[in-house]
């Protein structure tokens, strides 16, 4: 149901990391046996700092047989994950496998909404919107909101700038999705955050 291929396994907390298991073993075999006790199925998950460089972390992925590896900060807590498909899209930008899905970058919807994807340019929705968000620190919509809230969001946080609400439709791995966009002009004050 995530979409996700390997599934970290934690004990309690995100802190307690077991390790990863391949979400395909967790299938059962067209003869229907399959590993009774799941446990069994878990690997060990590498750890890294968080201080380790992207070069250092895609050459350590390229000599191993691990293309995930957990994230720790300077107290061994869990800070986060890096795969190797984050490092390449770091390099060349967003990739996509044959699960991903294209979808146009910006949908209008009948309620006079626009859906968003955060990748797209600003100057692009701009244009659309005939206004200037007056942010030259920034590029894209996602970052748009990023900035104006100070922090990765969570799906269904807004943020009202130049008289336009974004509403955050979708995070992926830190990084805005997706964002409704509506104007607010017009709009009774009981509609305004």
């Amino acid at each position: 149901e995530s979409g996700h291929s390997r599934l970290l396994v934690v004990e309690g907390s995100p802190d307690a990391v077991v390790g990863v298991i391949f979400a395909k073993e967790l299938m059962p075999r067209p003869d229907g046996t399959g590993p009774v006790d799941w446990t069994v199925l878990i690997r060990q998950a590498p750890f890294v700092p968080e201080a380790k460089t992207l070069a250092d972390q895609l050459r350590d992925f390229q000599r191993g047989l691990s293309h995930l590896a957990v994230v720790v900060d300077e107290f061994g807590g869990t800070a986060g994950l890096v795969t190797l498909e984050d490092i390449l899209e770091q390099i060349v930008g967003e990739i996509q496998d044959e699960y991903d899905t294209e979808e146009a970058p910006i949908q209008p919807r009948d309620s006079g909404q626009w859906l968003v994807l955060g990748g797209v340019p600003l100057a692009e929705l701009e244009a659309l919107l005939d206004t200037n968000f007056d942010r030259d620190d920034v590029d894209t919509v996602g970052g748009l909101v990023l900035a104006a809230l100070g922090r990765v969001p969570r799906v269904g946080e807004s943020v009202v700038v130049a008289e336009f609400r974004l509403t955050v439709d979708q995070v992926l791995r830190r990084r805005v999705g997706r964002v409704v966009v509506e104007s607010l002009v017009g709009a009774g004050p009981a509609e305004q955050d």
